[in-house]
C-alpha cells in the first residue's frame, strides 16, 4: 500500500522526500521495485505465500467453498502441506475467502422507511479538496455483556479537531522546511530522470567522485552521470557510471558499495586538514538548492566543530558526523543545519581569533547526546525482537496445548465407547485407537518440553543480545573547529 503510494507521487514530490516523511526507508522501496522485476529476490514468506494461495483456493473449492481457515489448515495437514494456521489466516482474509458460520447473524439495523431521513446535499461525492469542508456522521455498534451499545463518531471528531488541526499543521511545517532541498534538487533534473529521484547521499557521492578523479572523467551534472575514461586503477572498469539503473544506455551502476566509491571515499579520508591557527569560511546561499533553514542564516556568524565519531556494538559499526555550531548571540544551531551548511560555495580565509571556551563543552554534550541517542535506537531494536520473541513463544504454546487438549478428548471419547462397545471386535478397534492417540499424546509432550527449552535458550540468547547493546564502544576525532560566516547572493 505504501509503495502504490509512493509510485502515484514520486514524479512531483520525489521518493526521498516521500520516504522520509512517511518514515519509510528508500531502500525498503527500492528493494520492493526490484523484487517486482526478479521475483527471486522476495523475502522465503513471500515465496511460501504465494505458493501457498493456489492451494487454499483448491481446497476452499473442493469443500464447497464452505471450510473456514481451521479446516483448511487441517485438510493441508492431512495432505501432509506444512503451513502456520495463523499463515492460513492472514492469507484467506487477503483473498477474501470465509467459511460458513453455523447460526443466524444479529441484525442491528432495521430501516425505517416511514420515517424522514436527512438529505444527501452532496449528492455522495465525498471528495473534500480543503479542511472542514465535508463532515461524515456514522453509527455503529459493540457488542458488550449488556448487550450492543451504539456509538457516533461525530461527537469524536468533533473533539479531536483541535488535535488533527495542531497535527496538519505541524505535517505542513515539517514538508516545506525539510523537503525543499529535495524539490528543488529533482526539479534540475531533467524529465525523464524525474521518475529515478537523486538522493542527498548520492548527489555527495558524485560530487565527491568528481572532486577526487575530476580530469579523469567526463561529467554531466544535469543528468548526474560520468564517462570514466582514465580508470584510476586498472580494477575500475572504463565507461559510463550512473546513480539509477537505466536501460536506454549500457552503464555501471554506481553506488556506495561500488569499488570506485570506495577508493574515492578513501583518497578523501586520506586527504590532510591542514590549515592556519585559525580559518574562517564564508558560506554563500544562493538560494539553489533552497534551503528554509539555512536562508534563516544569512547574515549571522559563529563558529563550527565537527567530530567524527565511531560506535561500535556487538551488532556494527557507525561512523558518524557531529556536528556543533555556536552562533555569535550564544545560541546553538540545530546539528542538521550545521552539516547542510557544506551544501553551498564557501570561501576560506585566515584569521586570528580564537573561539570560545565554551564550544568545546557543547560540542561534548552533542557528542554524549548522539551516542544516548544510539543505545536508546538499540535498546528499543532488542526491545521490539524481545517482545516478538515472547508473543511467539505464547503463540506456540497455546497451539501446543490445544492440540494436546484435543488428543485428550479424543483419549477420552475412545475410552467411553470402548465402554460401551457390545463386540469384542469394536471393543479391540476403540483399544488400538486410544493407544495410537496416547502415543500421539506422548509425542505431543515431548514437543512441548522441547519447545520450552528451545523457547528458554532463544530468551537466553536475546538477553545476552540485550546486555551487549547496553554497551556502545565510542571514539571521536575532532576534525576541525572553524569560524563561519552565511552570506546571501
Amino acid at each position: 500500500m505504501t509503495v502504490a503510494f509512493i509510485d502515484r507521487h514520486r514524479a512531483a514530490l520525489g521518493v526521498e522526500s516521500i520516504c522520509r516523511t512517511l518514515q519509510f526507508a528508500p531502500s525498503a522501496y527500492y528493494e520492493r521495485k526490484q523484487q517486482e522485476v526478479d521475483p527471486e529476490r522476495r523475502s522465503p514468506r513471500q515465496k511460501s505465500d504465494e505458493a501457498l494461495r493456489p492451494t487454499i483456493r483448491r481446497v476452499w473449492d473442493d469443500n464447497f467453498q464452505a471450510y473456514g481457515a481451521r479446516k483448511v489448515w487441517l485438510q493441508l495437514k492431512r495432505e501432509g502441506i506444512e503451513a502456520a494456521r495463523c499463515s492460513i489466516e492472514r492469507l484467506m482474509r487477503e483473498m477474501g475467502l470465509r467459511g460458513v458460520v453455523r447460526g443466524r447473524t444479529a441484525r442491528t439495523t432495521i430501516a425505517a422507511d416511514e420515517d424522514p431521513r436527512p438529505l444527501d446535499l452532496v449528492q455522495r461525492r465525498l471528495r473534500a479538496d480543503r479542511p472542514n469542508q465535508l463532515w461524515v456522521a456514522d453509527f455503529t455498534y459493540v457488542a458488550t455483556w449488556s448487550g450492543f451499545v451504539y456509538v457516533a463518531f461525530d461527537r469524536l471528531s468533533h473533539d479531536l479537531e483541535s488535535q488533527i488541526n495542531a497535527a496538519l499543521s505541524s505535517a505542513k511545517s515539517t514538508i516545506l522546511d525539510k523537503l525543499d532541498d529535495d524539490v528543488a534538487s529533482k526539479l534540475r533534473l531533467r524529465e525523464r530522470e524525474a521518475l529515478d529521484f537523486i538522493s542527498v547521499q548520492e548527489r555527495d557521492l558524485y560530487r565527491l567522485t568528481k572532486h577526487i578523479i575530476g580530469p579523469s572523467a567526463r561529467w554531466d551534472d544535469s543528468s548526474v552521470f560520468f564517462s570514466l575514461d582514465s580508470p584510476p586503477s586498472p580494477s575500475f572498469p572504463s565507461g559510463r557510471y550512473q546513480l539509477h539503473p537505466d536501460t536506454s544506455a549500457p552503464a555501471h551502476l554506481y553506488r556506495l558499495q561500488h569499488l570506485l566509491a570506495q577508493y574515492c571515499i578513501a583518497t578523501a579520508k586520506a586527504l590532510p586538514l591542514a590549515s592556519p591557527p585559525a580559518t574562517k569560511l564564508t558560506f554563500v546561499y544562493t538560494g539553489i538548492p533552497k534551503m528554509s533553514r539555512v536562508a534563516s542564516l544569512i547574515d549571522s556568524s559563529g563558529w563550527l566543530s565537527i567530530s567524527v565519531l565511531t560506535a561500535a556494538s556487538h551488532t556494527a559499526t557507525e561512523d558518524l558526523l557531529v556536528a556543533t555550531a555556536l552562533l555569535d548571540d550564544d545560541s546553538l544551531l540545530d546539528p542538521e543545519v550545521a552539516l547542510q551548511l557544506f551544501s553551498c560555495d564557501a570561501t576560506l580565509a585566515p584569521i586570528s581569533s580564537r573561539p570560545p571556551v565554551s564550544l568545546a563543552d557543547e560540542h561534548e554534550l552533542t557528542l554524549n547526546g548522539t551516542i544516548q541517542t544510539l543505545k536508546d535506537r538499540n535498546h528499543k531494536y532488542f526491545g521490539d525482537e524481545f517482545d516478538k520473541l515472547e508473543l511467539w513463544a505464547s503463540d506456540l504454546k497455546n497451539v501446543l496445548d490445544k492440540e494436546l487438549s484435543t488428543l485428550e478428548q479424543k483419549m477420552s471419547d475412545e475410552m467411553r465407547a470402548s465402554a460401551l462397545s457390545i463386540s469384542l471386535d469394536e471393543r479391540l478397534e476403540h483399544t488400538r485407537t486410544y493407544h495410537r492417540l496416547e502415543r500421539q499424546r506422548n509425542d505431543k509432550r515431548k514437543k512441548i518440553f522441547e519447545a520450552q527449552d528451545d523457547i528458554s535458550a532463544k530468551r537466553d540468547s536475546h538477553i545476552a543480545d540485550i546486555e551487549k547493546s547496553l554497551s556502545i564502544t565510542d571514539s571521536s576525532r575532532l576534525l576541525f573547529t572553524i569560524r563561519f560566516e552565511v552570506m546571501g547572493q
